[in-house]
């Protein structure tokens, strides 16, 4: 037996509308600026940022870096830690993979630009890295510089 989805029971697919408020008991109490305030796209500007908003905006992220090692030192954790877990920064969910570790150290040696095509470029850089090894004792002094 299949169940009706939801848009066959007189719900319309479209642009979502807001649903009423039955809040009775303290409805004149409350602000209409606040109501409104994060759905009213006119207090929004579109664009870049200006240099002033920019100052702030790094002056606040200084702030932010000074308050998280403070706390991380009251608490012996390192200021990510701390950034992380107020939910300002993310740890990463994957181990970096070496075959990125040797893209990213292959392009300091020869820019993209150098090479005749971007294919051959690429197929280079492919044939260094199976040429050498990390797992070969030979190769790590290079893999110490990778």
């Amino acid at each position: 037996m299949r169940f009706p989805s939801p848009s066959t029971e007189g719900h319309q697919k479209g642009k979502a509308v807001p649903e009423a408020d039955n809040n009775d008991d303290n409805s004149k109490g409350c602000n209409e600026e606040d109501k409104f305030e994060d759905r009213d796209k006119t207090t929004f500007k579109a664009g870049r940022l200006s240099k002033e908003a920019i100052e702030a905006v790094h002056d606040f992220g200084r702030q932010v870096q000074g308050e998280a090692t403070e706390i991380g030192k009251q608490f012996g954790k390192h200021c990510q830690v701390i950034l992380m877990e107020a939910g300002l920064a993310r740890k990463a969910t994957h181990k970096e993979s070496i075959w990125n570790q040797c893209q990213a150290w292959f392009k300091t040696v020869l820019h993209p630009s150098k090479a005749v095509s971007l294919q051959e470029w690429k197929a280079k850089q492919a044939e260094h890295y199976h040429a050498h090894s990390h797992k070969d004792p030979k190769n790590m002094a290079l893999w110490k510089q990778i």
